[in-house]
């Protein structure tokens, strides 16, 4: 089940690619989305034949516990719309015994927050607070059996256009990403 897809479908397109044969759901709290998602796959010559589709709430998942295999989120965490650590324990309570969560997500770490300034740190934190948050504590708690973290990379927002970089750039401060990819056991 792929969590959060997106207009960009999260990792399923990568999913297809490698194996057409695969069982998938495309999920995302917007309805349209799920329906784009739903009229590209119907519009193909050859479309994957183990497609479905659903408009949710990942910090109310639909489904019984202990019922799906893998849960896949491609940036999916970082964009959850509510309290993202009800959206881990609704993966969690999913989930079968053994089976996987695979997501990436980035943030800006605690070393590089550290090294602003207070007033740029609470100007920052106050209007994103999403971007300083690191979900390793909501793991321990939830009691994945494994947990492995692979950082993918770092990125500067200095060159960015959005309305994060700009407020950075009113505060003469750029900050730097973390990117990680981490692999959940249950």
């Amino acid at each position: 089940m792929e969590i959060c897809a997106g207009p960009g479908g999260g990792f399923a397109p990568a999913t297809l690619m490698k194996d057409y044969r695969a069982n998938i759901m495309i999920s995302d709290l917007c309805p349209t989305v799920v329906s784009e998602w739903k009229k590209h796959f119907e519009s193909m010559d050859n479309p994957p034949p183990s497609i479905e589709y659903a408009a949710f709430d990942v910090c109310d998942i639909p489904f019984r516990d202990n019922s799906i295999d893998v849960v896949s989120g491609c940036a999916a965490i970082i964009n959850v719309e509510g309290d993202r650590d009800q959206a881990l324990r609704e993966i969690y309570r999913v989930l079968k015994p053994g089976g996987l969560f695979v997501f990436d997500y980035i943030f800006v770490t605690e070393e590089f927050y550290n090294q602003m300034q207070p007033h740029v740190q609470k100007k920052l934190k106050d209007r994103y607070p999403k971007i300083f948050w690191d979900a390793l504590h909501v793991f321990n708690e939830l009691g994945f059996s494994k947990v492995e973290t692979i950082r993918t990379g770092a990125w500067s927002n200095e060159n960015d256009e959005s309305t994060l970089a700009d407020l950075c750039r009113s505060l003469n401060t750029a900050l730097t990403f973390s990117a990680f990819t981490r692999f959940c056991i249950k």
